[in-house]
């Protein structure tokens, strides 16, 4: 026995210095290796969403940090006013399309009837040569052949006023349908709901903030490490990150500054 407590001693001894010496190991590669800080800055792309038309907001589905998918709806204004808009201008549209088919068979009828003058003005002229008619009656003609071509003229004038006038009431339909859906506010992007600055019930008006869309990509912008934490970091290289406080989201950084502190 006395003599295997030296022995025991100094086993004992090695084994804790043997110890040591891996945590050690352990605590230089965790802080070397793995690094991790406090002070860091981080950045998320946000995309900032306003209505494009007014009105009361009558339902608003989401909520402050909920995840939205790409094509969910954030907010609906109340579209009564908007599809009236579109009815009224459908009825617009079916009046200019018949004020035109109303030009053309004008045309047709003012053409017509030009040719029946020039007609009636040639049979004239060869009475007229043969004195089987007055002077009077041969210049009526001519006057009615003059009349005639400028109804047909003024039909025709009116023919493109009214050609103008059903491409006008297209484009105030289109623009209707194009205001009736944007009284659906989705999201352009998948992501997280962020500074949520509207409520149901308020009143949206075009241009002013509503809603922020974060994107699922949380960028890191800046770190601060200890000098002995970033020895062998050179910097500007991609670098894996994890956010505590986000709950472990995380990604892939390339463009940090590193300063020693």
């Amino acid at each position: 026995m006395p003599v295997l407590k030296p022995v025991l001693s100094k086993a004992l001894t090695l084994a804790v210095l043997v110890l040591a010496l891996v945590l050690g190991w352990f605590a230089w590669d965790y802080y070397t290796r793995a690094p991790w800080t406090r002070d860091a800055r981080v950045r998320a792309d946000v995309v900032t969403l306003s209505a494009e038309v007014s009105g009361r907001i009558i339902e608003l589905p989401v909520h402050d940090n909920q995840f939205v998918r790409q094509g969910d709806l954030l907010l609906q204004i109340d579209p009564a006013r908007y599809e009236l808009a579109v009815l009224h201008a459908e009825r617009a549209v079916e009046v200019a399309r018949a004020a035109l088919g109303q030009s053309q068979a004008a045309i047709v009828a003012n053409e017509a009837l030009l040719k029946q003058r020039r007609s009636e003005e040639q049979r004239r002229r060869k009475l007229q040569s043969l004195s089987a008619i007055s002077a009077e009656e041969w210049e009526k003609s001519g006057t009615d052949v003059a009349v005639a071509q400028a109804q047909l003229l003024r039909e025709q004038a009116n023919l493109g006023l009214a050609q103008a006038n059903v491409q006008l009431a297209d484009a105030t339909l289109k623009q209707a349908r194009l205001d009736l859906e944007r009284t659906r506010v989705s999201a352009p992007v998948s992501g997280y709901v962020t500074n949520l600055l509207t409520r149901q019930g308020d009143f949206a008006q075009p241009g002013t903030p509503a809603v922020g869309l974060g994107g699922q990509c949380l960028v890191p912008r800046q770190w601060l490490f200890r000098r002995n934490q970033v020895a062998e970091d050179q910097g500007g290289q991609p670098r894996a990150y994890r956010l505590d406080e986000w709950r472990g989201a995380g990604g892939h950084g390339g463009e940090h500054r590193l300063r020693h502190h």
